[in-house]
């Protein structure tokens, strides 16, 4: 005799979706002798049931295995019948799976926003097409990924064109305010709040990113600027010029890559004159990818050559040009209008390059007599008092000597001094063994002190004076840049 057996099924969707079950019931005949129950009855097998199916809990008159039917809706219990609409009790209308989905996307796909309901007539109702079923993001500059059901419980990725707008946060821009709201081939054309396919060189422009190579040069005359295939806004460049209108011409120059200007070095200090132009005739016209220029018995460099390029203010004296580190004693011997005598470096100040004597020669050592500072027993002190230029020695434990150099990395001496400033408290890192007894102006004379070495001898443990500087050069001049 048969025995019934009830299947429950469980089968699990692509992509992770919710599982759903299906029922399998199988025809048993009912148990000989007892009491067969009635349809409709709560029963765990079909042998218990006089109609033999024992489906969805419950004796029913049928197998009952069609889509969203059941044996136990309420009101009907043991007859098969259709469940009620909106509803899914048995997972039948779950999610379909997914198409065109890769490994990238499953961080946005949502697979369940596809699932459906029971309509009451026995079928699946799925989530309309076009329902999102993900979240959309850029694949590209100007594409987007994104998501929607297919109306049959499936989700579909699809990939869309912005064409000449910018994807930003998921979706296409339709309309434009900003450069970055277009594609990197367009432009926003800002009036018409349009993304524009970019003008080709010759046309009329206003800013730079409207031009297929970014340049929007100047005329030659008039308002109207020109997009251009190479950089042409130094004086004497034009982009319109007869018959090469778009390209860079300098005079009667043109280059393939664009010309640009040369700046001559009248004073031979490799470095070209910053005020030149060509209708000064302090510079002339080159291509660009020459590194230099001869003529007429001077160099001429252009402006983006490190170290030679626009950098003289001064095209007469070859002491002068920016960048320059040497101090000179003497002023400059080409005065430029509006230029200081001693600015070699052409920054608008003079700067001395010799020092002076801020504290006079000190002495760093250790305090041995508790008498004196106390709780500063055993610790490096200097001319009586503490300062953050006197430490101990980097080498030498139990040793005091002025803090290393930051600059030659040198370690200070006992008869140096070091740029303490007694107004904050703070080592400016400058050690000073010889300069300036005073202050003294650029070009103007002054004596040279030279400190001397103090040892134990003459110093002593607690800063007895230290031996007075030497004037070494009477006479000495202040040197500045």
């Amino acid at each position: 005799m048969l025995r019934a057996l009830a299947v429950m099924a469980v089968v699990s969707l692509a992509a992770c979706t919710e599982p759903f079950l299906v029922r399998i019931p199988t025809l048993q005949a009912p148990a000989v002798g007892g009491t067969a129950l009635a349809l409709g009855t709560a029963c765990s097998e079909g042998q218990e049931c006089a109609s033999g199916r024992c489906v969805d809990g419950v004796c029913c008159s049928e197998a009952c295995a069609g889509a969203c039917e059941a044996c136990n809706v309420s009101g009907s219990e043991g007859r098969c019948t259709a469940v009620p609409g909106g509803t899914d009790p048995a997972h039948e209308c779950g999610p379909k799976g997914t198409v065109n989905v890769e490994l990238d996307d499953f961080a946005d796909v949502h697979v369940g926003a596809c699932a459906g309901v029971c309509n009451g007539q026995r079928a699946c109702v799925f989530a309309l097409a076009d329902t999102p079923c993900g979240d959309a993001r850029c694949s590209g500059e100007a594409t987007t990924r994104s998501f929607a059901c297919n109306g049959s419980g499936v989700c579909v990725a699809s990939d869309g064109d912005c064409g000449r707008y910018a994807c930003i946060d998921g979706s296409c821009r339709t309309n434009c305010a900003a450069p970055d709201h277009c594609r990197a081939a367009d432009y926003c054309n800002v009036a018409a709040t349009q993304c524009a396919a970019r003008k080709l060189d010759g046309a009329s422009c206003a800013q730079p990113y409207e031009c297929e190579h970014d340049v929007c040069a100047n005329p030659t005359s008039g308002a109207t600027k020109l997009c251009c295939a190479t950089q042409c806004n130094e004086p004497g460049m034009s982009c319109d010029a007869p018959g090469a209108v778009g390209t860079c011409s300098c005079g009667s120059i043109t280059c393939a890559n664009g010309c640009r200007l040369f700046y001559k070095d009248a004073d031979s200090d490799a470095h070209g004159d910053e005020f030149g132009t060509l209708a000064n005739g302090r510079a002339l016209a080159g291509c660009v990818g020459t590194p230099m220029l001869t003529q007429g018995g001077f160099n001429w460099y252009p402006n983006d050559l490190p170290q030679k390029g626009r950098l003289d203010c001064d095209d007469n004296d070859a002491e002068t040009f920016r960048g320059q580190t040497t101090g000179f004693d003497h002023a400059r011997a080409h005065p430029v209008v509006g230029m200081s005598a001693y600015d070699f470096d052409c920054d608008g100040v003079e700067t001395k390059t010799l020092a002076a004597f801020g504290n006079g020669c000190q002495v760093c050592t250790l305090q041995y007599d508790a008498t004196i500072l106390g709780a500063n027993f055993g610790q490096c002190h200097n001319t009586g008092q503490s300062s953050p230029c006197c430490a101990v020695h980097p080498d030498l434990p139990n040793h005091c000597g002025m803090i290393r150099d930051p600059a030659t990395q040198s370690d200070g001496r006992t008869g140096f001094t070091c740029g303490f400033d007694p107004a904050t408290g703070q080592c400016t890192g400058k050690f000073v063994r010889e300069g300036f007894a005073g202050n003294v102006e650029c070009g103007q004379a002054g004596a040279w002190k030279v400190c001397g070495d103090c040892v134990p001898d003459n110093c002593g443990p607690n800063w007895e004076p230290c031996p007075p500087p030497q004037t070494t050069d009477p006479t000495k001049k202040m040197r500045c840049r």
